[in-house]
């Protein structure tokens, strides 16, 4: 997937069964390389979309111009969906703009969510403090 708009254009049917079914298969997915540059709101209509699904996903943001309000607003889409059932297995957002406040927002996703997640790599973010994930990850880069 290299734009957002299918993301965008499921959440804004406003039918969550529609989203389940568009993504129930249990497949993995990669993200990478977006175009153009996501905004905070499509990253809240990712997160659903990730909540609903069925699938393991694979993301790839290196240096995309992030900052950390499009991960609040990917953790609070994800949060959204009450039974959350995607994974994330990998999430490279290294080289972007992102602050400790939005980082601290992944750390505060569901345990279950949490404890799938096998590698997270943030660096280049420039960052000074990084809280400690409570569940781990299997490999952490920073």
């Amino acid at each position: 997937v290299k734009n957002f708009y299918i993301f965008r254009q499921l959440c804004e049917t406003q039918d969550d069964k529609l989203i389940k079914d568009v993504l129930k298969e249990p497949q993995e997915r990669t993200i990478r390389r977006t175009w153009p540059v996501p905004t905070p709101h499509d990253f809240w209509c990712l997160g659903r979309c990730i909540g609903f699904s069925e699938c393991i996903w694979r993301q790839g943001f290196t240096f995309r111009h992030l900052q950390g309000e499009h991960l609040v607003m990917l953790c609070e889409g994800i949060k959204s969906v009450e039974d959350c059932r995607g994974r994330i297995k990998t999430f490279n957002i290294s080289l972007n703009e992102l602050d400790i406040e939005g980082l601290s927002h992944i750390f505060d996703l569901p345990p279950l969510f949490l404890s799938k997640v096998e590698f997270i790599n943030l660096r280049g973010n420039h960052l000074n403090v990084l809280p400690i994930p409570k569940h781990g990850f299997h490999n952490f880069t920073s």
